[in-house]
């Protein structure tokens, strides 16, 4: 691509063959690569070496942000100058060239930092693609930085704002108090009584903002346990209104619930109280004297509408687009004097979304407002808060339930991945990966072990932060962002292997995740998936003896959902429809006769046996039966994907049945 740069990267060729880095050069003299998250145009400061010591005095006067490196260097070679680069400059991003295209040679040098390789022969094309990557990684490495940098500033300015709504009132109550405590003439007549009742005032308003502070912290923390149950909305909001009645009789605001069929569905009733609350609270508070507030409640197929109304000040479109943050107010002289904390709305957008949730505004000044939460009602809910719960614990050698992903069912997952790529002989060099519910990481870092491009995706924070510390600690490059499946935040055809493998279960709707996944996946590309086939045999298994029967139960009740549970055929069909060719579907049973083994379940359950010793006796393998799991693949119909015998040169020769060990056992 020929166009004009907006950044300019430093890449330096380190090469003994003058002919080699000259050829390096004109490839990339005058070359743009435009990357394509954020529209950056990148070109290239070119420099050469000839050895290694030569590199590193130009390193003193520019160092570069791409190096190209000959593994052969005379001298010093070129694995000891990564050695010192990850050291000393570890910034600088290494792209091995080497006579030897070896999979010993490749992972040499990526676990002692290099980000990719070049095998010699090479073409300009090959040249092209390993810098392009590298300098995406580059430019969106740069781009988390200011992120990152901005959420400090934010977080800066939130806890700005928290000491000034602290330091007002303070100040007011201190006020007070110290005329209260001064001789009667000091008080210029004011009445005792009115300075308490102001203080008081000021003093609930604090205790308000502490407790919305709270409240929001524990919602976004994950700390706070659901109690999920069919729960009466419309009973909620009867005790709502009869809540703030009293504050609504003294300006005389007429309180109206429109609602009195019972509107069910299966939530929190605590978290829907907060929701609730603070609606009818914000259209009491923001009313006029005289006014009028009315809630509804409604079901509208599988979600519940909960409308509140009133008509008081109202806002302009300027004034609603402001409200996206926390301790977002409307400041004018209507709302001066009115209390509140400015968090009451980031509140309910954090509980709507946990229900996958939207809250909506309409308003218009002087006429009202209304605020409308609408939530899906799943009616059979999985616990998958369980994974925040539970987020230190992924790579713990402590007993605990995340050893059975990690130990009885990742092991074959992987060993299946890397049979069916070295199937095909698949070029891992370049390819772009997406674990979808990656949890803390176990698949995503044996992907990353093999020099994929990798990205992991979790929708639990808390799993996110373990998955990264845990890759920084094996040196492993790769990408780990929170978000969900059924909305993947990715360019088109961006990748060229999606991983999905126990996740289809846990959503409400799975041929929304398929259909995102054939969206971001490149014509040709690879969807690997895994998930519990809706059987008589997975409820027994699954549900009664792994999470109902006490003397077997191994994970928490709610973790799995029969009814969310998936057909083949029915997955097949959504494959189908989402343009991905089903190339194969596996069954995975875990090894052993059921009956022969309960004792060793009825030992875990007394705690005489350990979940990794279970995971032992029960550990998974491929099986031509599916009714009780089944793992696949499909490809993308548009493209090529190569496909033959294994060679000697393939990355994966060898190593499909290492993949097992690899991938953790006990």
């Amino acid at each position: 691509m020929q166009s004009t740069a907006t950044e300019m990267l430093h890449l330096m060729v380190v090469d003994d063959e003058p002919g080699m880095r000259d050829a390096v050069e004109r490839t990339l003299d005058g070359y743009v690569h435009q990357v394509k998250e954020n529209a950056t145009s990148v070109g290239f400061r070119l420099s050469q070496a000839a050895s290694a010591e030569q590199a590193l005095q130009l390193f003193e006067q520019a160092k570069p942000d791409i190096l190209l490196l000959d593994h052969g260097l005379p001298g010093v070679s070129g694995i000891s100058l990564l050695q010192t680069i990850r050291n000393d400059v570890p910034d600088i991003l290494v792209i091995m060239i080497t006579a030897y295209g070896t999979l010993e040679n490749a992972v040499r040098a990526t676990k002692l930092g290099a980000f990719d390789f070049l095998a010699k022969p090479f073409t300009p094309d090959e040249v092209r693609s390993a810098v392009c990557k590298a300098v995406d990684h580059i430019v969106l490495q740069r781009q988390s930085r200011r992120i990152a940098n901005e959420r400090r500033r934010i977080r800066f300015e939130f806890l700005t704002a928290i000491v000034h709504e602290l330091k007002t009132p303070l100040a007011a109550v201190q006020g007070y108090l110290r005329l209260l405590q001064e001789p009667e003439p000091e008080s210029g007549g004011m009445d005792h009584q009115h300075m308490i009742e102001r203080s008081l005032t000021r003093l609930d308003g604090m205790h308000t903002l502490i407790y919305d502070l709270l409240d929001l912290t524990r919602i976004e923390s994950g700390q706070k346990k659901r109690q999920l149950a069919q729960v009466d909305i419309t009973r909620i909001a009867g005790k709502a209104c009869a809540g703030i009645v009293p504050a609504a009789e003294a300006l005389q605001i007429t309180v109206n619930l429109e609602t009195s069929a019972p509107v069910g569905m299966l939530a929190d009733a605590e978290e829907v109280e907060i929701i609730i609350n603070n609606l009818v609270s914000n259209a009491v508070k923001y009313n006029r004297p005289g006014g009028s507030v009315s809630i509804s409640c409604k079901r509208r197929e599988d979600r519940v509408v909960i409308s509140v109304s009133d008509t008081g000040i109202g806002m302009t479109a300027a004034e609603l687009g402001s409200l996206s943050g926390e301790f977002s107010r409307i400041r004018n002289s209507r709302t001066a004097g009115i209390p509140g904390s400015g968090l009451g709305l980031s509140i309910i957008r954090s509980l709507a979304s946990r229900y996958d949730g939207t809250v909506d505004i309409a308003s218009e000044p002087e006429v009202g407002s209304t605020f409308t939460v609408t939530l899906l009602d799943r009616k059979t809910f999985v616990d998958n808060q369980f994974y925040d719960r539970e987020a230190t614990d992924w790579w713990s050698d402590t007993d605990n339930p995340l050893m059975i992903i990690r130990y009885m069912m990742n092991p074959v997952r992987f060993a299946y991945v890397l049979r069916h790529l070295v199937a095909r002989s698949y070029d891992y060099r370049h390819k772009r990966v997406l674990d979808i519910g990656c949890g803390g990481g176990f698949l995503t870092e044996e992907i990353a072990k093999y020099g994929f491009d990798t990205t992991g995706l979790d929708p639990s924070a808390p799993s996110l932060v373990t998955a990264r510390s845990h890759a920084k600690i094996k040196n492993l490059q790769i990408d780990y962002q929170e978000g969900v499946g059924e909305a993947l935040l990715f360019p088109d055809n961006h990748f060229d292997i999606v991983f999905c493998l126990d996740v289809l279960e846990h959503v409400s709707d799975f041929r929304k995740v398929i259909s995102e996944v054939s969206r971001v996946l490149a014509p040709g590309g690879l969807f690997f998936f895994e998930t519990v086939n809706r059987t008589m045999l997975s409820y027994f298994i699954v549900i009664f003896l792994m999470q109902i029967f006490p003397l077997t139960r191994m994970i928490p009740r709610d973790i799995h959902n029969w009814k969310y549970f998936i057909k083949t055929k029915e997955l097949q069909q959504a494959l189908k429809d989402a343009d991905l060719q089903v190339e194969d579907v596996t069954g995975i049973l875990p090894g052993f006769e059921l009956l022969y083994h309960l004792p060793q379940l009825r030992g875990m359950a007394k705690k005489r046996l350990s979940v990794r010793e279970l995971c032992a006796v029960f550990r998974c393998h491929e099986s031509s039966i599916k009714a009780l799991c089944y793992v696949g693949y499909a490809k993308k119909k548009g493209g090529k994907v190569p496909t033959g015998k294994a060679s000697a040169s393939n990355p994966y020769a060898g190593v499909a049945s290492a993949g097992e060990s690899s991938a953790g056992s006990p």
